[in-house]
Order: structure tokens, then C-alpha cells, then sequence
């Protein structure tokens, strides 16, 4: 059987509202990974880290596979420049749910701590 493919449409205003000042668009990149393999199905998925870079308006769509039919987490981040270092946004790790499309704000929060 074919694992669901969900589109994740992410907005840098929907997820850091007025905290997004700092980030230039389109140098911050979303990411969405796992560190483990596992089985969905008859499928062994492996680690993956995909990523998009977020365009001029501070959007971005990434397509990822489901993960809710097996509860999986996956991790999501921001990772953009800060002078000559880089730095993170985290978000809680959550199951990516068979619903396509869906809005990251829909599966998954800030790590308020996280902001530096």
C-alpha cells in the first residue's frame, strides 16, 4: 500500500507573528526530520531530513509523508543566519496526520525557550 504524501504550507507571520522581524525570508529553511528508521506499512522508512527554503514573502511548502498511522514524530526546526552563525527555531515534535494540505501551525507549536 502507498504511503499518503501530506503538503505541509508553512508561513513564517503565521508561526513567529511579530518574532519573525529577525528572519529573512528567504535565507531561513524549514526543516522536517526524523533521526530513526521505522516501518510504515510494508515500508522501512529511513532517517530523512528534508528541507525547503522559505520564498520572498515568507512561505513555504515541503511535501512529507504521513506519520499519524503509525505515530511517529517528527522533528521540526528553522534554521536561519544570525551574522557569521546560524540559529534555530525548534517546534514540539508531532505526528504528521493524513490530511493533506495542512497548515504546520495545525500540527505543531514554537518552543517559546528556544528564542534567543
Amino acid at each position: 500500500m502507498a504511503i499518503n504524501k501530506i503538503t505541509i504550507n508553512a508561513s513564517l507571520q503565521n508561526l513567529l507573528g511579530d518574532d519573525q522581524s529577525f528572519v529573512a525570508p528567504q535565507k531561513a529553511v524549514l526543516h522536517v526530520k526524523n533521526d530513526r528508521s521505522f516501518i510504515h506499512g510494508d515500508e522501512v522508512i529511513l532517517p530523512f531530513d528534508k528541507t525547503v527554503v522559505f520564498d520572498a514573502n515568507g512561505d513555504a511548502s515541503i511535501d512529507i509523508i504521513e506519520t499519524e498511522t503509525v505515530g511517529e514524530k517528527l522533528e521540526f526546526f528553522i534554521e536561519y543566519p544570525d551574522g557569521r552563525s546560524k540559529k534555530v527555531i525548534w517546534f514540539e515534535p508531532s505526528v504528521l496526520p493524513d490530511s493533506s494540505p495542512i497548515e504546520l501551525t495545525q500540527v505543531t507549536s514554537v518552543i517559546d525557550q528556544d528564542f534567543g
